[in-house]
């Protein structure tokens, strides 16, 4: 069973299962909250508008803003804290003190977890050793495929060679300090040419002792930033999500303070407010939020990002 994106059309049975939960039951505070903590990625992947859209404000967050996310998230039982949100997170040098923050001020409380998604391009042997100290609970690892010549056209950037030889050092790291954590995986987004190597990737990362997870494509919601549909395999058909439970259990913070809809709404369509005027919870049960939520249970997306927002 693939982790489904934001756009998954080909809705596992618990992705269901989690639709109506949240749908009926939404939560009072977001179950998972990403964080953009810096603007910038040190890639160019051929299916991410990274570095194509235009409605983008740079920047990085202020240290003591990310800190009072931490603490409400921490007071409001949040599960999951991901500080990173359309970028990857090793390009903010002090990725490690924002995950000790979190384990700091979470204490004996079991959540939030600490987890973040990252390329593995810039994680030098400080930074991993660094990330593990600080008690990062999951590493994902974008790597797509294990063809030098796919990846490497796929991810414009990052060497296929060196990402590998940063994993393992990483997994080398643990080890050696005894860790626990962080749990390490390997996600590939399944672009014809990935699923085409499926098999040899799965053996490549098992043999490595490293679990692989595939990822369906999708088309990022809006395909006047990039089309992804050539990507995909002919026999595979583009479809509206209509499972999607993003906006009643997720929330994603950019680094100006602004919540945004989702992880694919590089335009800004929907900005719910700003957290340096509400606090996250308030800007949660907002009216502006709660009339979406509404909206999305009717199939009432005309004009919204939703309504392009497809899988395969």
């Amino acid at each position: 069973m693939m982790p489904s994106g934001p756009s998954a059309a080909t809705v596992p049975f618990m992705e269901y299962i989690k639709y109506n939960l949240f749908t009926t039951f939404t939560p009072s505070f977001p179950q998972i909250i990403q964080v953009q903590t810096i603007y910038g990625c040190n890639a160019r992947c051929v299916f991410c508008p990274m570095g194509r859209e235009d409605n983008r404000i740079k920047g990085r967050m202020k240290d003591a803003t990310f800190e009072r996310i931490v603490e409400e998230a921490v007071k409001n039982n949040c599960k999951v804290l991901s500080p990173y949100l359309q970028n990857d997170p090793l390009v903010d040098k002090k990725m490690h003190e924002k995950i000790q923050l979190i384990r700091d001020v979470r204490g004996r409380k079991m959540f939030p977890k600490a987890k973040i998604i990252t390329n593995g391009g810039l994680l030098t042997e400080q930074m991993a050793y660094n990330l593990v100290k600080a008690g990062l609970e999951q590493i994902v690892f974008s790597v797509h495929g294990v063809d030098k010549q796919i990846y490497d056209g796929i991810m414009q950037g990052p060497k296929f060679e060196k990402v590998v030889e940063n994993i393992e050092r990483l997994v080398r790291i643990k080890d050696e300090l005894g860790a626990k954590h962080p749990k390490i995986e390997v996600w590939a987004v399944l672009t014809k040419e990935v699923e085409a190597q499926l098999a040899e990737t799965k053996e490549f990362w098992k043999s490595r002792g490293i679990s692989f997870k595939g990822r369906q494509l999708d088309n990022r919601a809006n395909p006047d930033i990039i089309d992804t549909s050539e990507m995909a395999n002919d026999d595979l058909e583009w479809k509206y999500a209509h499972y999607c439970t993003i906006p009643f259990w997720r929330a994603w913070i950019l680094h100006n303070g602004d919540m945004v809809l989702c992880c694919v709404d590089w335009e800004r369509t929907n900005v719910f407010g700003n957290i340096h005027d509400n606090s996250i919870k308030e800007i949660w049960n907002s009216a502006g939020y709660k009339q979406f939520r509404k909206k999305m249970k009717e199939r009432d997306i005309a004009g919204t990002l939703c309504e392009n927002c497809q899988g395969t």
